[in-house]
């Protein structure tokens, strides 16, 4: 991993092991329920963290997918705290950790597939990317892209509905040229669409492959890509 990586490591997952949870568990429009009285006052959206308990959260999302694939980086040990504001927090293996959503490139489906661009605790700043093996694997240059192709076509002849996670590191250079193409296209007054569409291309490409899901209900696969 570059310096520019999430922070975080754990004694039981490779760096990319780890990524790959993290992209899961950050790449989604997932939001949370707190079962407590604390959760319905004002304060710190994140005081829950010091006490972190999975008992009392509950996952919700359009995609159940989403949220199945969130609940499984849980139980991993990878977990969805919470969101306030432009604000995500993770729990990586007890230690918090809280990252700056700077933009979403929404999921539509002629990409067939959504991005979230964050700026990481150490101040770097990464894509993470999921969609259809088809909307992913033809832009990745970096990973096991062959071997995820199989593990993909696996979990399809078992029924399940795959996706295909990588990410994209970005330089202070590359981000300040990234930022300033998203934030052109979505005030422009005439063809916004397409002029969006064109930055999203340009933005989602020399992608790094993390891995593939699987989900069908109530189970979950992940295959992870370490080098």
């Amino acid at each position: 991993m570059t310096d520019d990586s999430p922070d975080g490591s754990s004694p039981h997952l490779m760096g990319e092991e780890l990524l790959f949870l993290k992209a899961v568990s950050l790449c989604h429009t997932v939001q949370i329920s707190y079962d407590q009285p604390d959760s319905l006052l004002g304060g710190d959206p994140f005081s829950h963290a010091n006490g972190f308990s999975s008992n009392n959260m509950e996952y919700y999302a359009s995609s159940p997918d989403e949220k199945a694939l969130v609940e499984a980086t849980k139980r991993i040990g990878v977990a969805f705290t919470g969101s306030s504001g432009d604000t995500m927090e993770i729990q990586t293996f007890g230690k918090s950790e809280k990252y700056k959503l700077l933009h979403v490139l929404e999921f539509d489906p002629d990409r067939r597939r959504m991005s979230v661009i964050l700026q990481t605790p150490s101040g770097g700043k990464v894509l993470f990317t999921k969609g259809a093996e088809s909307a992913i694997l033809p832009f990745a240059t970096i990973g096991e892209i062959e071997k995820t192709r199989l593990h993909v076509d696996e979990f399809a002849l078992k029924g399940l509905r795959t996706l295909v996670v990588a990410c994209r590191h970005f330089s202070p250079e590359e981000y300040i040229d990234v930022d300033k193409r998203l934030t052109s296209a979505r005030t422009a007054l005439q063809q916004r669409e397409e002029k969006l569409q064109e930055a999203f291309a340009y933005i989602e490409r020399d992608l790094q492959l993390l891995g593939a899901t699987g989900v069908e209900d109530k189970y979950d696969n992940f295959e992870h890509n370490s080098e």
